[in-house]
């Protein structure tokens, strides 16, 4: 956000310093017009620096946002395979307690007889 900001600001220097330019075309003054020329010669460069930054930073949070996507999809591919093993082994206690329900039954039966 702070390089945005800059850039803001640098744009609106750029703009100030070209109005001033004007006026001193206007009042004839070269030496003062090759001075301002520099100084914004430079402020152009910096503004192209932090232009050149934020593609970067940009860049890189891309290729972030890229990886967490796909750890992401991993972690939920994952969580899928934890729910459908879960609900296997639901199923296989049921059945089991079914059937030890069914072994207590014939015990009993067979003590009675």
């Amino acid at each position: 956000m702070e390089l945005l900001h800059d850039s803001d600001d640098l744009e609106g220097k750029l703009d100030c310093q070209l109005k001033r330019l004007e006026e001193k075309i206007d009042t004839s003054q070269p030496a003062a017009i090759m001075k301002d020329l520099r100084r914004m010669d430079d402020e152009i460069k910096h503004f192209k620096d932090v232009e050149k930054m934020t593609k970067t930073v940009v860049s890189s949070v891309k290729e972030q946002d890229e990886t967490i996507k796909k750890l992401v999809s991993k972690i939920n591919d994952i969580c899928s395979r934890v729910d459908n093993l879960e609900e296997k082994i639901d199923l296989a206690v049921r059945e089991l307690k079914s059937e030890a329900r069914k072994t207590s039954v014939l015990r009993k039966l067979l003590w009675l007889d």
